[in-house]
C-alpha cells in the first residue's frame, strides 16, 4: 500500500471510530491541528514544528503562529536584555 493510500485508509478508519463515539466532524487531521497548536503554545520553534509535521513550506506552519501572542513580547525582552547587558 502506498503512502497516500495508507493515509487515506487511516483517515477513513479514524473517522469511523470517531463517528461511533459520537464525535461527528472530527477527523484525523484535527489531531494534527491540535498537536501543532499545542507545540506553538508551548513555545516550540516553528522550524521544528515544520519538520515534525512534514510541511514543505514554512508558510504552512505559520498558520499556527498566531497562537503564540507572547512571542513578540518575549523577543523584545530578549533583545532589550542583550542591549542593556552590552551598555553596562
Amino acid at each position: 500500500m502506498t503512502g497516500s493510500r495508507l493515509r487515506g485508509e487511516i483517515s477513513r478508519q479514524f473517522k469511523g471510530y470517531a463517528d461511533q463515539l459520537g464525535l461527528e466532524n472530527f477527523t484525523f487531521h484535527n489531531l494534527r491541528d491540535t498537536y501543532a497548536s499545542w507545540l506553538v503554545q508551548k513555545g516550540i520553534n516553528l522550524k521544528v514544528i515544520q519538520e515534525l509535521l512534514g510541511h514543505d513550506a514554512i508558510q504552512t506552519t505559520m498558520i499556527y503562529a498566531h497562537l503564540a501572542p507572547g512571542n513578540k513580547r518575549q523577543a523584545a525582552k530578549v533583545i532589550g536584555k542583550m542591549m542593556w547587558d552590552k551598555v553596562v
